[in-house]
């Protein structure tokens, strides 16, 4: 039995419950459940299978097709199981619960040198969520989804019954879980394999008039050896981005006007690690793409994104 101040009934609490980041839903559940430890999902979980209760788990809440969202029944907040357990630095492991946010689990990792070798573009998600769901990063061009980095969960089964697995026990269990929106059982702990983290980095801005354009050099820049990130996005323009002189901006602007998509250009954000950045460079030049350069630290760039209601600029 859950304790008071664990099991929220009250209308703030089950309003904002009610809705995730797209807000195109309202399904207001009875009852948010924040719990202390495990037991208290085992426990939960047990409690709606028995008595037919939807349970839907909810991290930050930005999860497609309304998956965190369930009408007249209990939403685990998995974000109060949020500790970094170990780092094992020789090893490059963590073992961290379910509910720990990216930004947090980073500053536990970057101290020893690692970071995860993915990473994802806002570090409030949860790491439990993003495995849930599949999770792609800037690297994910060259390492896949985020649940290829993943070596063992703990998952409460639909049963109640906690369970470990990984590729060696439990292997079916492992592969639906990671991915698989939750529908399993909520993961609870999981370990994480870990990379070295870069000791320089530059993050170049690239930005085209067309989406052809920016296409073309996407699919030119991901088989390179020298590129460790890409991530892209459509701006519109109706403002010069950050660091691009308005001349720039109106040649820009002039040619996006004769294309299919008149009032949106395209940045591409390539991140070059360890070195490599004149290689780049050469390629910037060679092609007369507008761009900007920003030398990062490691943490500066997981950080880099802004919330995304603001990431026109």
């Amino acid at each position: 039995r859950a304790h008071a101040e664990q099991l929220h009934l009250d209308s703030a609490v089950l309003r904002s419950a009610a809705s995730d980041f797209g807000k195109r839903s309202l399904k207001q559940p009875a009852a948010v459940l924040v719990p202390r430890r495990v037991t208290d999902i085992e426990q939960a979980v047990h409690f709606c299978q028995k008595h037919n209760v939807p349970i839907g788990l909810r991290g930050a809440g930005h999860a497609a097709s309304q998956v965190a969202l369930r009408q007249d029944g209990l939403i685990v907040d998995m974000r109060s199981l949020s500790k970094v357990i170990h780092v094992h630095a020789e090893q490059k492991w963590v073992d961290l619960e379910a509910g720990t946010r990216w930004g947090d689990l980073v500053k536990e990792t970057l101290p020893h040198g690692l970071w995860p070798a993915i990473s994802v573009d806002w570090m409030d998600l949860t790491v439990g969520g993003t495995i849930s769901t599949g999770g792609i990063g800037a690297q994910s061009f060259r390492e896949g989804l985020l649940t290829n980095q993943v070596e063992q969960i703990e998952i409460v089964t639909a049963e109640g019954r906690l369970t470990l697995c990984s590729r060696t026990s439990e292997p079916a269990l492992f592969d639906a879980a990671r991915g698989g929106l939750g529908l399993l059982g909520p993961i609870v702990r999981l370990r994480l394999r870990l990379a070295p983290a870069p000791t320089t980095l530059h993050l170049y801005s690239l930005y085209f008039p067309s989406l052809a354009e920016f296409l073309s050099t996407v699919d030119s820049l991901r088989t390179s050896q020298w590129v460790h990130s890409l991530f892209g996005l459509a701006i519109p323009t109706t403002r010069p981005p950050i660091g691009i002189r308005d001349t720039q901006f109106e040649t820009l602007r002039n040619s996006a006007a004769s294309t299919q998509t008149p009032h949106w250009m395209f940045r591409l954000d390539v991140g070059v690690f360890d070195g490599q950045e004149p290689a780049l460079t050469h390629f910037v030049e060679l092609h007369k793409v507008v761009s900007r350069v920003q030398q990062l630290s490691a943490e500066q760039f997981l950080f880099r994104t802004p919330p995304l209601s603001k990431i026109a600029d």
